[in-house]
């Protein structure tokens, strides 16, 4: 796996270069109401049947749903995704990776991390296609020739979680081998500790190279989604299955781009930081995306116990 999310080509300049901080707290939005709106407000119209094949019964399906929150926005996503009506990605070569080879034209070669780049998007064709979850307008698979599928993303998520375990597995060596060089070192043995400690630098290295690795490639998974949802109707962005650090790093970056650049001005998003049974122990990136709500008086509305429908507005720029 490459290095996959600083500079930036002809669709993407960085219009500042700032310091990062390491902090997990995001910027608090400056004269917010602290009321959120109210989930009352969303109508849902009547079921319509579809066409029932010969012998079977009507199937009765959602019709579509205006709401001034992102409530509808999974079911409808995934209901279109499931209906076959849109056509699926074309030209897809059969040596598909993941994320495009021809990076630098449509795509920066590597992502500034929590930077939001300045875009030169591609017009609306009016058009839909499908990743297998969520619908978005043709027009944007030109910005990176041809988007990873869902599940691709997360074939690649899954792969920077691993690469983040052997990142963990050359830390333990190189502590293990540290601990050898003390004890040879207390012994008198100073030729036999050099070289404990020679060999703990190298597994240290070792596991920051993997470990800055792994954060690439989710970094631009999440980036991924994100310019996909600046062309969806019903935009969100799915961390159920997700690394922390990546997240925190690119969560606001995403809804800044879609304040700036979504292309059917959508006043709502959704978000969906999961239920934490993915994590080793305790949840990890829904408790700190609840905190940042509560902390920034972001409008919002729980949809399921992994996924909220938050007002973009309330967001403050980066």
């Amino acid at each position: 796996m490459g290095q996959l999310l600083s500079t930036i080509d002809k669709c993407f300049q960085p219009e500042h270069l700032k310091d990062q901080s390491e902090s997990t707290t995001f910027p608090k939005p400056q004269n917010k109401s602290t009321a959120p709106p109210s989930s009352s407000a969303s109508s849902v119209s009547k079921p319509v049947s579809t066409q029932p094949k010969a012998g079977e019964k009507p199937v009765e399906k959602p019709a579509a749903v205006e709401s001034p929150l992102a409530t509808p926005a999974a079911a409808a996503a995934t209901a279109v995704a499931e209906s076959g009506d849109l056509p699926p990605y074309t030209n897809r070569p059969e040596d598909l990776t993941p994320y495009p080879k021809a990076q630098g034209k449509y795509v920066p070669k590597n992502w500034e991390h929590g930077v939001t780049p300045s875009l030169k998007l591609p017009k609306l064709t009016g058009e839909f296609v499908t990743d297998g979850k969520v619908s978005f307008d043709k027009a944007v698979l030109s910005m990176e020739g041809v988007f990873p599928t869902r599940d691709e993303e997360l074939a690649q998520l899954q792969k920077a979680i691993d690469m983040k375990k052997d990142a963990g597995a050359e830390t333990a060596a190189a502590n293990a081998l540290h601990e050898e060089h003390n004890k040879l070192f207390s012994a008198g043995d100073k030729d036999g500790a050099r070289d404990k400690l020679a060999e703990s630098k190298i597994h240290r290295e070792k596991a920051k190279a993997i470990h800055e690795e792994s954060f690439d490639l989710a970094y631009k998974g999440a980036m991924s989604m994100g310019l996909k949802a600046l062309y969806s109707k019903y935009p969100s962005v799915d961390y159920h299955v997700f690394l922390q650090d990546p997240y925190q790093q690119s969560f606001l970056v995403i809804i800044d781009m879609m304040n700036k650049y979504g292309q059917f001005g959508c006043k709502d998003f959704l978000v969906i930081p999961g239920e934490g049974q993915h994590s080793s122990g305790a949840a990890l990136i829904r408790p700190h995306f609840e905190k940042w709500m509560a902390d920034n008086n972001i409008g919002n509305e729980k949809i399921t116990a992994g996924s909220f429908a938050i007002i973009l507005k309330d967001v403050a720029p980066l």
